[in-house]
């Protein structure tokens, strides 16, 4: 079974194999249960279009990493900080989204919901899967 980002972050951590995360690369992380609420709402209103359905707002995947570890094992500082723009310069590597994220007050209003925060939606995680 392949684990969520979350777990495989937590995984790596517990086998003592956990590499350099990227403090310059922006993401808008979603807690998968959070996408239940927005989808029956688009079913129920019956519209159309691309929604945002992700956290109100953006992060890093040293942040996050970070808070994910603190919370669920209780350590701080021991996330070491890499470089995406760095790792891309190796020849043979994927390119991959530095600058993303999603922006999602249009899709709140439209659905009437508000989404989490990705530290709220961490510690949701925690909460539910007791890792």
């Amino acid at each position: 079974m392949k684990l969520d980002y979350a777990k495989s972050y937590l995984k790596l951590f517990d086998e003592g194999k956990l590499f350099p995360i990227f403090t310059d690369q922006i993401l808008t992380p979603l807690l998968i249960d959070d996408l239940t609420p927005a989808l029956e709402k688009i079913i129920e209103i019956k519209q159309t279009g691309i929604y945002h359905v992700v956290s109100s707002d953006t992060t890093t995947p040293f942040e996050f990493v970070s808070y994910l570890l603190e919370k669920a094992r209780g350590v701080t500082n021991v996330v070491q900080k890499g470089s995406m723009e760095e790792f891309l310069k190796v020849e043979g590597r994927t390119p991959r989204s530095r600058l993303g994220g999603l922006k999602t007050e249009i899709t709140q209003e439209k659905l009437g919901i508000k989404f989490k925060t990705w530290r709220e939606m961490v510690d949701e995680f925690i909460k539910r899967s007791k890792v």
